[in-house]
């Protein structure tokens, strides 16, 4: 598990980057096909996808992550720092860091905000 530091400076973070992302830019909004996928596909979906749903969840669509798994929803659109999702990914509160250690490497900070930003 990460440092209560660490975790607590990732969250602050991912919350400024969130805001961020609010405000208007003329940079394209995240996408989900272009941009969530491929990572969620590259560190999740040995786990969560259609050949395995650990803790009933997946994350190959969308709306399957919308909907959650044994936790409940994965997240609620614009309540980035109340996702289950962001704190399965930066090992807060309470969560057990994902991936496992045994899976692979955690996820970048700029994937991070990437999927706060999604969200």
């Amino acid at each position: 598990m990460m440092p209560t530091h660490f975790s607590a400076a990732l969250l602050t973070f991912v919350a400024f980057v969130h805001g961020a992302s609010a405000a208007p830019s003329s940079a394209e909004p995240v996408d989900y096909l272009r941009d969530i996928k491929p990572i969620l596909s590259a560190r999740c979906f040995s786990c969560h996808s259609a050949l395995r749903q650990k803790a009933g969840l997946r994350l190959d669509a969308s709306q399957l992550i919308r909907q959650g798994g044994d936790s409940g929803p994965a997240f609620k659109a614009g309540q980035s720092a109340e996702s289950l999702l962001l704190h399965a990914v930066t090992g807060t509160r309470k969560a057990t860091p994902m991936p496992p250690k045994s899976e692979g490497e955690p996820l970048t900070e700029k994937q991070i905000a990437l999927l706060a930003a999604w969200i």
